[in-house]
């Protein structure tokens, strides 16, 4: 609470500091317990037999009660010391690979290999497995300890399945040795409350920017592993496949329906002006550079030999992609 008043996300807790700028504030807190039982941080092959409801109490029975004098210029909850918890780290496994590279309970998460971004971000560029070397990757992880930065070697552990350690009785499995949250139904599967955005229309441009970015940087990787061989040709999916996602998706609202929408409408987009097939964009801008350098024109002729067989790629490409979605959905 602050000053009374219950609070259940830091949106609401600088709100109420705002509220109360050059005034001194009492704040309640229920603690985590100093030392949380490990059954509270499984590996992945244990918590596949754990019951969440069933997992030790995280908090103390005491209410801790703090005066804060919140200064005049207060702005973000940041400048107390008032942050995500996501950030930090909360417990080291003793035997494991954040153990080895030095890492401690408390470190805040910062970036890796010189980039920044949100804890979870870490975590999956960590977790990432190589398809060529078929393991994790070692990286360089920068954390803040007691307003220290300090960069550290670091490799998660990728386990495969069949190894004398899990009897082969498991499926490969990746290994952080540390955790930014205990395994416990406090804190999986709590939805919270919805909170009105206060620039809908600034916060969609910004999104749609990053989105945009973001799943052209997977699609166009995506296209390069198809052409260097690390993806088969097997994984490709046409109109029935994408009915078939459609429906699975629009299952789960109108919001991820539409974002999946887009994100066929990106792949088609970048697709037209990337592959290099006569038909498409991409092949047309092939055809002008190609012009370009002979400098003269193609006759019109060529150009339509060269654009049915553009066609023809096209119609096979089709075909491919229609009974690979037929064998997957339909027979296997």
């Amino acid at each position: 609470t602050v000053n009374g008043k219950k609070v259940s996300k830091l949106i609401q807790i600088e709100k109420e500091l705002k509220k109360n700028r050059g005034k001194e504030v009492l704040l309640t807190a229920n603690p985590l317990k100093d030392n949380l039982s490990k059954k509270l941080f499984p590996n992945s092959l244990e918590a596949e037999s754990i019951e969440l409801n069933k997992q030790p109490e995280l908090f103390q029975t005491t209410i801790k009660k703090v005066k804060l004098l919140v200064p005049e210029n207060f702005n973000s909850s940041k400048d107390l010391g008032i942050t995500d918890n996501s950030d930090f780290i909360l417990h080291v496994d003793s035997k494991g690979p954040a153990f080895n590279a030095g890492l401690k309970k408390g470190d805040r998460l910062l970036a890796v290999d010189g980039k920044t971004g949100s804890s979870y971000w870490i975590l999956s560029v960590i977790s990432n497995v190589s398809p060529k070397s078929g393991d994790t990757s070692s990286h360089k992880l920068t954390i803040l300890r007691e307003d220290k930065k300090i960069t550290v070697d670091y490799k998660a552990d990728y386990i495969l399945a069949g190894t004398k350690r899990d009897l082969g009785l498991a499926d490969n499995r990746i290994e952080t040795g540390f955790y930014l949250r205990p395994f416990t139904d406090k804190w999986f599967g709590v939805v919270p409350d919805a909170v009105k955005n206060p620039a809908p229309f600034i916060y969609s441009a910004h999104m749609a920017v990053v989105q945009t970015l973001f799943w052209s940087k997977i699609i166009i990787d995506v296209l390069k592993s198809v052409l260097t061989g690390n993806i088969s040709p097997k994984s490709f999916s046409g109109p029935i496949g994408i009915a078939h996602a459609a429906a699975q998706v629009g299952s789960e609202g109108i919001s991820s329906f539409i974002s999946f929408m887009g994100f066929i409408s990106l792949n088609l987009g970048l697709m037209n002006l990337l592959l290099p097939i006569p038909v498409l964009d991409g092949g047309r801008l092939v055809l002008v550079a190609g012009e370009i350098i002979m400098r003269r024109r193609l006759s019109a002729k060529i150009q339509e030999k060269i654009m049915l067989a553009g066609a023809v790629m096209i119609l096979m490409l089709m075909v491919w992609a229609v009974i690979m979605d037929i064998a997957r959905i339909f027979v296997s």
